[in-house]
């Protein structure tokens, strides 16, 4: 795989990593901060103000990836933003998919949950052309 097919291929592997990490963070830091409300723990309030800027710090990243998973497999990035903020979670599982997918094409091994990826190795460099080197 040449060099620069590699680095945009790296570059959605990284960005579909981080989606899976800000999405399942939404469910924990979400669930977290319900529990405490319902149970009335003291500082819940805190809690829900930093939860709340969670939201949308992690929101707006979540677009920020959403583009790049798009753009870099080939696909429309703008198209794909409207499809998320209209539909949301039915574009996000489907781009998702469709980013896995691609990088199962490129020999990339996608880890599930966020937890990373792994790049197919590089091919070595053939040094038979005679040069030898000092």
């Amino acid at each position: 795989m040449p060099v620069m097919q590699n680095t945009q291929v790296a570059s959605v592997a990284r960005a579909l990593a981080q989606l899976q990490r800000i999405f399942l963070s939404f469910f924990l830091v979400g669930g977290l901060t319900a529990g405490m409300m319902v149970n009335r723990v003291p500082g819940g309030e805190l809690v829900l103000c930093g939860a709340t800027i969670w939201a949308i710090i992690g929101s707006l990243w979540m677009l920020v990836c959403t583009y790049k998973c798009a753009s870099g497999t080939g696909r429309i990035g703008l198209l794909w933003l409207v499809l998320v903020l209209v539909f949301k979670l039915f574009a996000l599982i489907a781009l998702s998919w469709l980013t896995r997918n691609w990088l199962t094409r490129k020999g990339v091994k996608v880890k599930n949950f966020g937890l990373g990826y792994e790049l197919p190795a590089e091919e070595p460099i053939d040094d038979s052309t005679g040069f030898s080197r000092f």
